[in-house]
């Protein structure tokens, strides 16, 4: 399973190396036109077609090791009505894509021996985590990872999200205004 997992990440990774070294050439059409570029560019002229859709406002993705950026940019607007671009750096709510690095250090501490997913979680955390209804029973990674441990982030989700000025309520439905006023509220958090 383990070599299995490992052939599939690889298989999708590694094109993607291929693909960004600066040194591999191809010939790009686009109408009555070819032009050659390398791969990066490519890249580029690809993820601008994607942007000119309008489907997303703007996006930013990088493609790296641990030690080498092989391609990075930013495509569209960070702030559409000011007409502010997406840059590399634009700060963006990270939101679920968190999950899938979480996902990939948790496989690769489980593969290695460095945790199992019967170990309590607080074992490993820095602070104490219990179900005030059942505080005898010990929450392990395998209840977090499948979501079994009765941990709940209702009543606090709103509080996650943090923008760089305050939204005025009377642009966005009624319905909307309790969750306006806790987002106005937020602050940045260690």
């Amino acid at each position: 399973m383990k070599n299995f997992r490992l052939t599939i990440l690889v298989s999708i990774i590694a094109p993607l190396f291929y693909f960004c070294s600066p040194k591999k050439i191809i010939e790009v059409k686009d109408s009555l036109e070819t032009t050659t570029v390398n791969y990066a560019d490519s890249l580029d002229l690809i993820f601008q077609k994607k942007s000119d859709t309008g489907i997303l406002p703007g996006f930013a993705l990088s493609i790296f090791s641990s030690d080498t950026i092989f391609y990075e940019n930013a495509f569209g607007f960070a702030d559409v009505e000011n007409q502010r671009p997406m840059n590399t750096s634009t700060i963006q709510n990270i939101a679920s894509i968190s999950k899938t690095f979480i996902a990939v250090a948790l496989m690769y501490s489980i593969e290695n021996g460095f945790i199992s997913v019967n170990d309590h979680i607080n074992d490993i955390l820095p602070f104490e985590v219990t179900n005030p209804h059942f505080p005898e029973v010990a929450i392990t990674i395998k209840h977090l990872i499948t979501h079994t441990s009765s941990i709940s982030d209702e009543g606090s989700y709103e509080f996650s999200y943090l923008f760089e000025e305050k939204i005025d309520k009377s642009t966005f439905p009624e319905a909307w205004a309790p969750f306006i006023d806790i987002y106005n509220q937020n602050d940045t958090m260690s």
